[in-house]
């Protein structure tokens, strides 16, 4: 048993999982337009997906995830996902009998996020029960940048963070 859940992420990382980004072509696997097909499911006239926010009320944004999350479930995303795994994600990970979430995770981060009542100000696996031998893959379908979209931070200022 764990007495001291803390010590239990004090670890230095797979330098393969190291918050690196990954570089894949983005021509055979556009999340992006793939994911903006389905949100026009609901909002016909959405130019792009930087442009949610101003198309969507927040008391749309759970019903907006909700249809997402049933996209991630579709038996298309489950081949597309296997097909960009298999090509990208295999080789880093040591059992080539790896598991994938069921249901992907959607996270829609909207600009000022936090005067709409929304805030996603950092997010770690370690709250949600994720361990040291567990990798998580992000793919955001938009660019993120330094306003409350989303980053990455290096493992030490994450330790940082955690352990307050």
């Amino acid at each position: 048993m764990i007495q001291d859940i803390l010590s239990y992420y004090n670890y230095d990382p797979d330098p393969r999982w190291d918050n690196k980004p990954l570089d894949y072509d983005t021509v055979e696997h556009n999340w992006s337009a793939w994911f903006l097909a389905s949100v026009r499911e609901l909002k016909p006239e959405l130019p792009d997906l930087t442009l949610i926010h101003e198309y969507f009320k927040p008391s749309e944004l759970i019903e907006l995830r909700k249809h997402l999350e049933k996209l991630t479930n579709s038996k298309e995303f489950s081949q597309r996902l296997d097909k960009f795994f298999e090509a990208y994600v295999a080789d880093l990970v040591d059992d080539p009998e790896y598991l994938v979430q069921s249901t992907s995770g959607i996270r829609i981060v909207v600009p000022n996020q936090d005067h709409m009542g929304r805030l996603l100000a950092f997010h770690t696996g370690y709250w949600t029960g994720y361990n040291n031998v567990m990798g998580t893959v992000w793919i955001p379908l938009t660019k993120s940048i330094l306003t409350g979209n989303g980053w990455n931070t290096p493992p030490e200022k994450n330790r940082s963070i955690v352990n307050g």
